[in-house]
C-alpha cells in the first residue's frame, strides 16, 4: 500500500511521500480501529495496483464517555467498535498506481473500489459513509463521486501566501 500511495499521490499539490517508518507507525496506531472488511487491495497481473480503506467513525462511539477512557471508557469503546459495530465510516485512503490510472483498460478501477467499499459497508450494517478530502482539482475522482449520487456537504480550503 505504501508504494501505491506514494506513486498514486505523487503529483498531488502539497504531497509529501510517506516513509516506511511513518507507515509502520500509522499502522500500529490504527490497528485497534481497522476493520479488515473495509479494506481492499487490487492486483493486476500479480502486481499491487490499487487500494482503498475506510475507518469507522470513532467520534460516534465516544458519545457518553465524557472524554474519559479510564476506568471503563476503553471497554465501552472496544465494545462499541468490535461488538456493536460502527454506524458510519470514512473512506480515508484510495490510491491507484499511476500506470494503471492512465491506462484506459482500467478506467473503471476507482468505480469498482467505490462499489466494493459501499457493499462492504452494507454487509457490516453501516448505512452512511463519507469520503475524506477530495481535491476539487481531481476531476476524475469528483466525477466518480458525482456518479455515485454522493452529496457535497462540507468544503475545506487551503490558501497559500508568501510570508
Amino acid at each position: 500500500m505504501l508504494d501505491i500511495y506514494n506513486d498514486a499521490w505523487g503529483e498531488a499539490w502539497g504531497f509529501v511521500p510517506l516513509t516506511p517508518k511513518e507507515a509502520r507507525t500509522m499502522a500500529s496506531e490504527l490497528r485497534f480501529l481497522i476493520v479488515p472488511e473495509l479494506s481492499r487491495l487490487v492486483y493486476i497481473d500479480g502486481e499491487p495496483a490499487a487500494f482503498a480503506y475506510a475507518l469507522p467513525n470513532v467520534n460516534e462511539m465516544l458519545t457518553g464517555l465524557d472524554g474519559k477512557l479510564l476506568p471503563l471508557g476503553f471497554l465501552k469503546l472496544a465494545y462499541r467498535l468490535k461488538v456493536r459495530g460502527p454506524r458510519t465510516a470514512r473512506l480515508v485512503g484510495l490510491g491507484i498506481r499511476s500506470k494503471f490510472r492512465k491506462d484506459r483498460r482500467y478506467m473503471g478501477l476507482s468505480a469498482y473500489l467505490y462499489v466494493e467499499m459501499n457493499e462492504a459497508g452494507r454487509r457490516l450494517h453501516i448505512p452512511w459513509g463519507e469520503l475524506s478530502y477530495v481535491d476539487e482539482a481531481n476531476s476524475a475522482m469528483n466525477a466518480g463521486v458525482k456518479m455515485m449520487g454522493a452529496e457535497l456537504y462540507k468544503k475545506s480550503r487551503v490558501f497559500e501566501r508568501q510570508l
